[in-house]
């Protein structure tokens, strides 16, 4: 078959974009080409891209390629990103085949006996949660791209480190205003508190006498240490917690361990 012959498949730039083939340059310098090129019966490659790319740079003429004839665009499509799957691929390249196979599927209408998120998921050797939560990322960068492209390098980047990352990079210009907002608010709510508990510990301190039980009388006294406590809660003395970012999630868990009490997004300073 001549090389030049051969055609790109036009899904296979979107999923791939900017292949680099010098790895296989030099491995087909020094032991030739060991796996043919999948073709379609129109000449349009399905697997072996970045090896014909490589055999183009060399200048070689003439190959051996399998040819395999395709009924519709969604075998070849498929077969496009199956020969795919096991390739060394960034977290982004991994989503951008789980939705094209997600579209597949679905105009197949099969059945599958649970979510297809978590079809796409298994197939991408991810969870179905961090396929949702790629996709999302994955379209965001999608949008970012026309949009913004500072923001569209940086989500890319931060997808490529980890799908946790990305999902976090598209959320955070949301997180800290929401979280100082409700900072303030329970604020507000611990002023009532503190007023309402120095108020009581004047009054049952008046009232107190040597008939006063000793147990009690101990609790009225701890009534103004609690209202010094709560006092310690202002926002000025939180800090983001270190480990969730301040949005009360570590990874999958509904809470993050690390905050106050579990659930509140932030690290307390205070004596208490």
């Amino acid at each position: 078959m001549k090389l030049s012959a051969l055609k790109y498949h036009p899904v296979n730039e979107q999923l791939y974009e900017d292949d680099d083939c010098e790895d296989l340059i030099d491995s087909i310098e020094r032991e030739g080409l060991k796996v043919p090129p999948l073709i379609t019966q129109d000449n349009i490659v399905i697997s072996g891209h970045r090896r014909v790319k490589a055999l183009r740079i060399l200048n070689i003429e003439e190959i051996l390629c399998n040819v395999k004839e395709y009924e519709t665009q969604n075998e070849e499509l498929i077969d496009l990103i199956t020969y795919n799957l096991y390739r060394l691929k960034t977290n982004e390249q991994k989503i951008r085949e789980g939705i094209m196979l997600e579209r597949l599927y679905k105009e197949d209408q099969g059945s599958y006996g649970k979510p297809i998120r978590d079809v796409i998921g298994e197939k991408m050797g991810i969870s179905g949660r961090s396929y949702a939560d790629g996709k999302e990322v994955v379209q965001k960068i999608d949008e970012f791209k026309t949009a913004d492209m500072d923001k569209y390098k940086s989500v890319k980047s931060e997808l490529n480190k980890s799908i946790r990352a990305g999902k976090k990079a598209i959320e955070e210009p949301s997180i800290e205003p929401q979280l100082e907002d409700n900072r303030h608010a329970y604020w507000k709510e611990f002023l009532k508190v503190i007023e309402q508990l120095e108020k009581s510990h004047a009054k049952l301190s008046k009232q107190r006498n040597h008939t006063t039980p000793h147990a009690l009388g101990h609790m009225i006294g701890n009534l103004i240490d609690f209202a010094d406590r709560v006092k310690t809660w202002a926002p000025e003395n939180m800090v983001n917690c270190s480990v969730c970012g301040g949005d009360g999630r570590d990874g999958d868990k509904s809470f993050c361990d690390h905050c106050i009490d579990g659930q509140v997004g932030v690290y307390k300073e205070s004596k208490y």
